[in-house]
């Protein structure tokens, strides 16, 4: 009878164990969720301001490790509050080394806490692998709907059979599949709320543009490797222009990191001495041409594509004469397309289907325009709360996809500091002493 009861007594013992650990699955998703939100709280000199000052109202965002893991005791995913009050908002980046991912992220959250929700930030640490465990953390912890960021495509059909079991609406950021079949796929999922990335192909064209129309004639390209979604398009768009216009490809480097880039840029300044510029794709092979040009007595310019704090002091310092990019405005716009879904209004294109928009626009900053760039679009972001609150069509009946389609047509540096001049926070004199209107 003892040995009875004491088996009895281990049995109960264990039961209760298991009982505890099932009482918080999304609990590895708070420390994953912490350890993210800490290194973006190190980053913060670098992202200008974390995602709670990015919005215009001020609002903190609460502790979203300590949000993790509520909720989710039940294995249930809670259904979306078409308010949007009290929702929870997935949103994966890639790592906190990078101030562009940061940015991207800091524009998701600025949107969910302007609709009153709580974003809850996960940092895949650069580990593709780690992607998946950070959207199943999501879904456990009981987020609401994800704002998607993938850097391959092989990951875009597992997330959305996740997103489609779990019953999690989601929506594609920045990067989107280029396979038709995968877009097809995405395209017929229910929970599937949009997908939109720049017109990356438009970088490049727009930088060959300006070089020949410096006369510059020769030219390094620095970019990653061949297929990135990013570098490649925007690599072939410069390429194509520039040769046709009479400009001469000196060497096209491929890097996968910024040291190599730069290892790779000087050696090619050896074989290549004094070409008119170098091209680079992104920000990070633009820091690399920068460093490489400092062991050479040469006059050579760089041109980059994207805003990084380090290119943008570059800029400032007459170092480069222009930058390009968009400064990372499809992290805004994904969550308002998933914020209709939620509240129950989602966009739909002609076709009856989820958004699927590619051909978001870039713009060009110079020197003296930095200190407004800075001012609207790090310090603040570049729409007011009672804007995005108004890109809903649950708040504004008049909100419908061709509504937001004319909102991401019209985005440019100057429409969105005139919008600001209306609002009385920069004067007409300051605009047309910067060059943004005539």
């Amino acid at each position: 009878m003892k040995k009875l009861l004491s088996i009895c007594l281990i049995l109960a013992m264990v039961i209760g164990c298991l009982a505890g650990c099932a009482d918080n699955p999304g609990g590895d998703a708070q420390k994953t969720t912490q350890a993210g939100d800490n290194k973006a709280g190190d980053d913060k000199s670098a992202a200008g301001n974390d995602a709670a000052s990015g919005s215009e109202d001020g609002n903190k965002a609460p502790d979203v490790s300590e949000a993790a893991g509520n909720e989710a005791a039940s294995g249930e995913t809670q259904a979306p509050q078409a308010s949007g009050e009290g929702l929870k908002i997935g949103i994966n980046y890639f790592g906190s080394a990078s101030y562009a991912l940061l940015l991207l992220k800091k524009n998701s959250e600025v949107v969910v806490q302007a609709f009153g929700g709580t974003p809850m930030s996960i940092d895949d640490e650069f580990n593709v692998e780690k992607i998946i465990t950070d959207v199943e953390n999501m879904i456990q912890s009981g987020c609401d709907g994800i704002v998607f960021w993938g850097p391959v495509e092989t990951l875009y059909p597992t997330v959305s059979q996740m997103c489609m079991d779990a019953q999690v609406p989601f929506v594609l950021c920045d990067k989107a599949p280029t396979n038709q079949d995968v877009i097809d796929e995405l395209l017929e999922n229910p929970y599937f709320a949009g997908a939109i990335t720049p017109d990356n192909r438009s970088y490049g064209v727009g930088m060959a543009e300006y070089a020949l129309e410096q006369g510059w004639k020769t030219c390094i390209i620095s970019a990653p490797g061949i297929g990135d979604a990013s570098g490649t398009p925007r690599m072939e768009g410069f390429k194509e222009v520039f040769e046709a216009g009479g400009g001469e490809i000196l060497d096209e480097l491929h890097s996968d990191d910024t040291a190599s880039a730069q290892t790779k840029t000087e050696d090619s300044l050896v074989a290549n001495p004094n070409p008119d510029f170098i091209y680079c794709t992104g920000s990070d092979f633009g820091i690399a041409a920068l460093g490489a040009l400092e062991k050479f007595d040469y006059d050579t310019n760089v041109l980059t594509s994207d805003f990084d704090e380090t290119v943008l002091k570059a800029l400032g310092d007459g170092k480069l004469p222009i930058l390009n990019g968009d400064s990372l405005i499809c992290g805004t716009y994904s969550a308002i397309m998933l914020q209709n879904y939620l509240d129950g209004t989602p966009l739909k294109d002609e076709n009856g289907k989820a958004p699927w928009i590619t051909d978001v626009k870039f713009f060009f900053i110079q020197p003296n325009q930095l200190e407004l760039y800075d001012k609207f679009w790090i310090q603040e972001h570049c729409y007011s709360d009672e804007e995005m609150r108004q890109m809903s069509g649950k708040n504004n009946p008049d909100f419908d996809y061709n509504a937001f389609r004319d909102v991401v047509n019209n985005y440019s540096f100057a429409e969105r500091l005139q919008a600001k001049m209306a609002e009385g926070k920069v004067t007409e004199d300051e605009l047309k002493g910067a060059g943004v209107i005539e």
